[in-house]
């Protein structure tokens, strides 16, 4: 039975399966992810495939892309990614004395003056973010401090008219080699001339080592997928992120033997893809393994949302005493 989008055999389906009690206090949009979420349990949709057959991943990509992710709840995503494909791991390795960047919007000329404030939330919020589940706490930084300084201001650009932002920018170091996954496969990002493509080039033998053309050509069109999730423009509802965020989560979290990513990069969205941002695993940041080496106080000025802001640096400082920042 296909039961595609046809809400009334989707009904009819869930009738006796859902408590009446629940019903009444599920709102609609709930009571639809729910259903799914049984809907593939129970393998009436996106059913398990062959992950070595190219024609039939490319079949399921295009059912995957075509879905309104509103009406999925995080379980149910899972389940459709696992029913359709293993989580590609590029390693990209990254040497120690690195350093990455990452701001956070504060007061007009009141700085942060707290490590903590500016590292990690140890205890987030239910939204989904490109590379983030609801309640997990996740690192984000860029490999460049323009990057994370425009991407500091994203939120308050599509939700507010302010065109003007103070923010405090904490430069981290890595100080000890770790694996990490390069997503550069999206054909969108690999145009601006970035170093994306040549990130893609240096991969292809690895992934193309013990497999078939079959396999191969399989697995590229997998990368293919999930770059494109991470380089999408248009979010519509905050369940657009779940294909990258799950990616993130289960590429990052992966107990595995194989499985030692401790970061992720991607190209900026909000940097028209002309930087890189990186998800770090907070283990690095508790075990003092990135460290915080500078602080900078900057003011970001948008003439328009879209184009790229003045930036105007105010103050530095690399007087840091255990949480304490003193400018």
């Amino acid at each position: 039975m296909n039961f595609g989008e046809n809400w009334e055999l989707v009904g009819k389906f869930v009738k006796n399966r859902i408590p009446k009690s629940i019903v009444c206090i599920m709102r609609l949009d709930s009571l639809i992810r729910y259903a799914n979420e049984i809907l593939i349990k129970y393998g009436f949709k996106f059913r398990i495939i062959n992950y070595d057959d190219p024609d039939q991943i490319a079949k399921r990509i295009k059912q995957l892309e075509s879905v309104n992710l509103r009406y999925y709840n995080i379980n149910a995503v899972l389940m459709m990614i696992l029913n359709s494909f293993t989580i590609p791991a590029n390693f990209w390795p990254q040497v120690k004395g690195h350093y990455f960047y990452r701001g956070q919007l504060c007061p007009q000329n009141k700085p942060f003056t707290s490590k903590s404030r500016i590292s990690y939330n140890p205890t987030p919020g239910k939204d989904i973010g490109r590379a983030n589940l609801p309640f997990r706490s996740t690192f984000y930084a860029s490999s460049a401090l323009d990057t994370a300084a425009i991407e500091s201001c994203q939120d308050e650009l599509r939700k507010t008219a302010n065109r003007q932002f103070d923010l405090v920018i904490g430069e981290w170091e890595l100080t000890k080699d770790i694996e990490a996954c390069m997503i550069c496969h999206s054909e969108d990002t690999q145009k601006v001339g970035t170093d994306v493509g040549e990130a893609a080039k240096a991969i292809e033998p690895l992934m193309r080592k013990g497999k078939t053309e079959d396999q191969y050509q399989a697995l590229l069109k997998v990368n293919i997928f999930f770059a494109k999730q991470f380089a999408k423009m248009e979010i519509k509802h905050s369940n657009d992120y779940l294909f990258s965020a799950l990616f993130a989560n289960t590429l990052m979290r992966s107990k595995g033997p194989e499985q030692k990513h401790e970061a992720l990069w991607y190209p900026s969205v909000a940097y028209k893809y002309k930087g890189f941002n990186v998800v770090f695993k907070t283990q690095l940041i508790d075990n003092n393994e990135l460290i915080l080496r500078r602080v900078f106080h900057y003011r970001l000025k948008f003439d328009k949302p879209d184009a790229y802001p003045q930036i105007t640096k105010l103050k530095e400082t690399s007087q840091i005493d255990g949480d304490t920042i003193q400018w």
